[in-house]
């Protein structure tokens, strides 16, 4: 019997349980773990509202989603639980379980060895995913210059309960991914694509890797990943033929863009406000009424797309990202005019009708951050992590103003506004987490 339900744990969010209780042994257990689709289903929503993306059309009240979208002093209260920071360490102690037993395994036959060794691999990548993503919520960008002395997230490794694990450096968190991702690509007989999209491949790994790069400001080795993932899947969907977005794990399979299929489900936001989130007059101004992408994700009104009162996001690895990953890292290194097929490519497939660009060497750059903004929003975080890197180079500075309509004086009232590399940019970390866990460092406010 397969037993590996770690949910109930109350004290998961300060130490990692033992196995005790939590014991798969075979290849199949293994497998059947890395089945379940809870791996790809997240919620980091918060990290959304945080960037500049998506507005409230009302003022927010002080409670987790307001005080995120408001930068506020405190985003919990004492006993409120974070429900990012607890789900992404539930699905890393999945994979710390599934990376111990299985490594204890001693195989009967060389099949049996090949399928353990690709177990590992795509735990290691679901792993390194979910670690990228809480190093760049609770902690500070790498290009800040501090990686080395930056806090940024507990690294746990290892199912013990005994260890009470510190806040690990940004530094020690990206190298941890590089080489989860390194080991994994180099993995033999790592498929290029998984079983299902679900499960990871060596396309996906190298996918992340890219990403892990570009976050790093280390653009020459994020080109040379975004090539190898290219090599191996560079398929696009034409956005005409949709007639909604592909946010859930069901319509991911179906995209032939999707290198690892991840999607965020949020059911509580539309229970606390009466109305709904809504683009940001920022993002907004960046779509044309051709552009597809705004076409399916908001409404006439503005409003983000939800179903049955839940939103759904999609927080998938896929071709378009891989493809912006490399133009952006071709601007940077000398080579501009490289880039600017691979936008005319890709917007050929969102734009009704789309015309080839024709931009000026040195525009070239913002004109592909502009495209990653409009194909990556709502992407569970990554533009709040753009924020925090492009803030780093003067020419790309920005105010973030929280404002909201004044129907007495008929005007946009401004209630907030957060500077460049604020300590507001990172999330607060829950004193929930910090009263258990006293080597846990808070982030300054």
């Amino acid at each position: 019997m397969i037993i590996y339900t770690i949910s109930s744990c109350e004290k998961f969010l300060d130490i990692t349980p033992s196995t005790g209780n939590v014991n798969p042994s075979t290849l199949k257990d293994f497998q059947e773990m890395l089945n379940s689709d809870s791996i790809a289903r997240c919620n980091f929503i918060l990290a959304d509202l945080m960037a500049d993306d998506l507005s409230f059309p009302a003022f927010a009240r002080n409670e987790f989603y307001g005080n995120s979208y408001m930068y506020a002093q405190h985003i919990w209260g004492p006993g409120e639980m974070d429900f990012m920071y607890k789900s992404a360490y539930e699905r890393i102690l999945q994979m710390n379980i599934l990376i111990l037993k299985a490594s204890e395994v001693k195989p009967k036959n060389e099949d049996e060895k090949k399928g353990l060794a690709i177990a590992i691999a795509q735990a290691k990548v679901n792993r390194a995913w979910y670690f990228l993503q809480l190093a760049n919520i609770y902690g500070q960008d790498f290009t800040n210059g501090k990686a080395a002395t930056e806090l940024a997230i507990p690294i746990s490794l290892v199912p013990d309960a005994s260890v009470k694990p510190k806040r690990g450096t940004v530094q020690a968190v990206y190298d941890l991914v590089i080489a989860e991702l390194t080991d994994a690509i180099a993995t033999p007989d790592f498929p290029v694509m998984g079983n299902t999209i679900i499960h990871p491949g060596k396309a996906s790994a190298l996918a992340l890797l890219s990403r892990t790069y570009l976050l790093m400001g280390n653009y020459a080795e994020a080109l040379k990943a975004a090539d190898e993932c290219l090599a191996l899947k560079s398929s696009l969907l034409d956005y005409k033929t949709l007639t909604a977005s592909p946010l859930k794990l069901l319509d991911q399979s179906r995209n032939p863009e999707v290198l690892l299929g991840k999607t965020g489900v949020d059911y509580d936001l539309n229970l606390t406000y009466a109305f709904k989130i809504q683009i940001s007059k920022s993002l907004d101004s960046l779509f044309t009424s051709s552009d597809y992408r705004r076409r399916l994700n908001f409404d006439y009104y503005d409003i983000f797309a939800n179903e049955d009162g839940k939103y759904h996001f999609n927080y998938s690895i896929a071709v378009p990202e891989v493809m912006l990953i490399k133009a952006e890292s071709l601007a940077r290194t000398g080579k501009p005019k490289e880039a600017l097929p691979i936008l005319n490519l890709l917007r050929k497939n969102r734009i009704e009708n789309a015309t080839d660009l024709q931009v000026a060497d040195i525009e070239i750059l913002p004109t592909v951050l502009q495209e990653r903004r409009r194909e990556l929003f709502c992407h569970g975080g990554l533009r709040l992590f753009d924020l925090k890197r492009l803030n780093r180079e003067q020419r790309f500075l920005k105010n973030i103003v929280r404002s909201f309509y004044d129907s007495e004086n008929y005007q946009d009232t401004t209630v907030a506004i957060i500077k460049p590399n604020s300590p507001r940019y990172l999330m607060e970390i829950a004193p929930l987490i910090t009263n258990n866990n006293k080597d846990i460092i808070p982030n300054p406010r």
